[in-house]
């Protein structure tokens, strides 16, 4: 009896061994057109098959729609978000035929650990996000998705595009608003994953005009300023 016991012990051991292991909530990376956009393994799923950045985005929304009900919605062109006091933010797109200034939003999701809603903003050339804060209705601009680091009160972000310039940023949260600590640009490489170390420490994965892999830079704070560490 005792050794079917153990028979039967190690035999749940080995069978919860062979469960699938959750993958770290580390953002995956996607080529959708314009750039890259980091997002989450599901909403990366969203935009299987999409190539440009704006149909993504605005498959997201739809994604995103029955999930964030009563966080925000669309009426036509404007996409109002909700604040927690019950006042809006509205952000209305472009007519399609005006070109050069064109503009368009699309939600992409709320981040709950800094209460912000993100957002992506399309122009006639290139992209960028707006962070909007979900008490007060301020905007942040930012260049790319935000890759929060472990304390969550620094993010880092980027652009890869060969055509209009890569760039990175760091943010960090200071009370309750955002500004930005560094900015490099332009940089000679493609951004490709930003990976946090520690709080003190980004890796910035790189790749080439062909999707191939050219090695990483790592980039640690020190003062005031963030400088090449190796």
């Amino acid at each position: 009896m005792q050794n079917t016991s153990r028979v039967t012990i190690l035999g749940v051991f080995l069978w919860l061994c062979a469960l699938p292991v959750p993958l770290p909530a580390d953002p995956a990376q996607r080529d959708i057109g314009y750039g890259r956009m980091a997002m989450t393994e599901t909403l990366a799923k969203v935009c299987i098959g999409i190539r440009n950045s704006e149909e993504c985005a605005a498959a997201i929304e739809r994604y995103q729609a029955p999930r964030y009900k009563g966080r925000f919605k669309r009426i036509g062109r404007t996409l109002i978000i909700t604040l927690e006091n019950g006042k809006s933010v509205s952000l209305t797109s472009s007519p399609r035929e005006t070109a050069s200034t064109y503009k368009s939003y699309n939600y992409i999701e709320f981040i709950p650990s800094i209460g912000q809603h993100l957002v992506q903003v399309q122009y006639y050339e290139g992209g960028s996000f707006y962070l909007v804060d979900a008490k007060t209705g301020s905007k942040t601009e930012i260049r790319g998705v935000p890759i929060l680091a472990p304390r969550g009160n620094l993010f880092a972000c980027f652009q890869a595009n060969l055509e209009l310039g890569s760039s990175i940023e760091i943010w960090r949260l200071t009370g309750s608003a955002f500004h930005r600590e560094w900015l490099l640009e332009p940089v000679e490489w493609l951004p490709d994953k930003i990976t946090w170390l520690n709080d003190e420490t980004v890796r910035i994965d790189k790749t080439d005009a062909q999707r191939g892999r050219a090695g990483f830079e790592v980039f640690t704070r020190s003062g005031e300023r963030w400088k090449l560490s190796r």
